[in-house]
Formats: structure tokens, C-alpha cells, sequence
């Protein structure tokens, strides 16, 4: 995969606090090696309108950007093509006209592994022909 750096988390003892009944992760921690991951992201993607749930909605006054409002389809779900001529091949890929981040099959796969808890991961568009 592509468009991020990880590195092992070091688990230091913790400062016992009284409000907290028990420690939200037990120490000495013995579990899996816990990784925080950074996403590095260089390029943003754009997202195609018109294949899109996104509705112009005019131009930011302070920054001059196009703004979109997200809409939904019949079923209340939503739906995102990305152009291709911006996806260069990145796992992780934010896109200008959306908050949010889209990632490829393969990361959903790793996550789906990794039975990852604090972290969402849904079909939700494609990348354009």
C-alpha cells in the first residue's frame, strides 16, 4: 500500500487518574503490537459531479473554492466517482470537493483483517473509466 508511514506504539505506564475506575488499556499492555499510522497524503483527487451525489451549491467567499453539498440517492445512500486523470495510483485518497478520505479495496481489506474496532470502512463510489 501506498500514501502512508507506521510505526510501533510504546505503551508507558500511566498516571492513575481518580475519575477513571479501571485503566482503558491494562498495564504492562501484552496485547498485539499497536501501530499509529500517519497518512500521508501529497495529492488530492477530484471527484466527478455529475457521476456524483454532490450538488454545486456556489463559490466559497473566503477561499474562491467550489463548494458541494453532499446529496443522497433514492435509498439515502451516497455515491462518489473519482476522476482518474487525478488518482495516481495512491491508496488514500482525499478528495477536493468532499470532506473526508476514500481509500482503495486494498486498504478495506487490511482493515477487514485487521478487525480494526475504531474505524469505518464502506463501499461508497469508484474510480472513473
Amino acid at each position: 500500500m501506498s500514501g502512508y508511514v507506521a510505526w510501533p506504539v510504546k505503551i508507558k505506564e500511566p498516571k492513575r487518574r481518580a475519575h477513571l475506575r479501571r485503566p482503558l488499556v491494562a498495564y504492562p499492555y501484552t496485547g498485539p503490537t499497536l501501530w499509529d499510522i500517519y497518512v500521508d497524503i501529497t495529492e488530492l483527487v477530484h471527484v466527478v459531479p455529475e457521476l456524483s451525489n454532490l450538488e454545486y451549491s456556489g463559490v466559497c467567499p473566503a477561499c474562491g473554492r467550489e463548494k458541494f453539498d453532499v446529496t443522497t440517492d433514492d435509498e439515502g445512500e451516497q455515491y462518489f466517482v473519482v476522476d482518474r486523470s487525478t488518482w495516481h495510483g495512491q491508496d488514500f485518497m482525499l478528495p477536493e470537493e468532499v470532506n473526508g478520505m476514500f481509500v482503495t479495496e486494498r486498504v478495506a481489506e487490511v482493515i477487514k483483517r485487521g478487525g480494526f474496532t475504531n474505524i469505518e470502512v464502506r463501499p461508497i463510489g469508484r474510480i472513473s473509466d
